[in-house]
């Protein structure tokens, strides 16, 4: 048995109250051990990749069009009214040359630019939208299946999430490339995808620079839903409902944490929730593979039911026992 599963088995049977403190202390040290170098030079590499290349390639080719037909227009225009000022003059030397222009001008600018209003709007709100959802299916596979053995993701990706089960206000110290890294890998090769197959679409532009952005910006939104203390402007996105907000996150942040997974804007949790779309996936994998959904979560986390009805008796209440639960105790004790 390795030095990982000795400890978490060791911890899974309830005790007092200093024992669960020290089995948490062990299971976070041993999590954040696994922080390798290797892992952080991987991350330095992806935040700088996406947004010092493909994030300002990516802007430009669902930007530049509105400038270049902004430009094509007016030039159109301008064509054509020379064209149309020297016919009326040619015609009749009292007719006012602008007359015909204007007209041409109203019928040339109107059309394209409601086009590329909707363009622009509806392929940023449904990268929004896939953003969420992909959040809450990337969540809930790390959450569900796997383990720290897991070849390839079990230390690169699923320690962080067992990591943040243990001690959810961890990710609150960790700097951007540590917070963002592991999106940002997924976030340029989403941002590539456009640069490759639709530099001629405007909505599929946008749609994916949308998609990418936002999925590169998740992990810091999530951990901006576990600070007291945010930006003002944050503050306003989380009460207005653009991002997810600590209040809805906290549904998720009680044992055994299987529900409301989408961390972007979160508008997907209630629906997903309501259709019981976790359980069924969660028991469609299980009648293909045999494996039981959270079954290595739930040796990490085995002491933090405890905590929260312990944290529960401190408060008289349990809408905020689902955040910093050690810390909290241990000032109230």
């Amino acid at each position: 048995m390795s030095k990982t599963n000795r400890l978490v088995s060791s911890s899974s049977t309830p005790g007092d109250y200093d024992s669960f403190i020290k089995a948490k202390e062990q299971k976070e040290q041993v999590l954040k051990s696994g922080y390798s170098s290797s892992k952080r030079a991987m991350e330095y590499f992806f935040v700088l990749l996406y947004f010092c290349v493909i994030l300002p390639w990516n802007l430009y080719q669902s930007f530049a069009p509105l400038w270049f037909n902004h430009n094509s227009i007016h030039s159109n225009i301008n064509s054509i009214n020379s064209n149309i000022n020297s016919i009326n003059s040619n015609a009749n030397p009292n007719s006012n040359p602008n007359s015909n222009a204007n007209i041409h001008h109203s019928n040339i600018h109107t059309t394209p630019l409601n086009t590329l209003l909707l363009d622009i709007l509806g392929g940023i709100v449904l990268g929004m939208i896939t953003t969420d959802f992909v959040s809450g299916i990337l969540h809930w596979i790390a959450d569900t299946w796997g383990s720290l053995e897991t070849p390839l993701i079990g230390q690169t990706f699923i320690r962080s999430f067992r990591e943040h089960h243990v001690a959810p206000s961890a990710m609150c110290k960790h700097d951007f490339i540590e917070t963002n890294g592991d999106n940002c890998l997924v976030a340029t090769v989403l941002g590539i995808i456009p640069i490759i197959f639709f530099r001629h679409s405007m909505f599929m532009s946008f749609y994916f620079t949308a998609f990418a952005l936002l999925g590169a910006f998740t992990n810091q939104i999530h951990k901006w839903s576990h600070q007291y203390q945010v930006p003002p402007i944050v503050k306003f996105l989380q009460s207005s409902g653009i991002i997810l907000s600590r209040t809805s996150h906290n549904f998720h942040h009680k044992s055994p944490f299987d529900t409301y997974y989408c961390i972007t804007t979160g508008w997907l949790n209630y629906p997903l929730h309501v259709m019981n779309f976790w359980r069924s996936s969660e028991k469609l994998v299980t009648w293909l593979t045999g494996y039981l959904p959270r079954s290595d979560d739930m040796k990490w986390t085995s002491h933090l039911k405890y905590l929260e009805t312990t944290l529960k008796d401190h408060d008289g209440g349990e809408d905020e026992a689902s955040h910093d639960q050690v810390d909290t105790i241990k000032k109230k004790n």
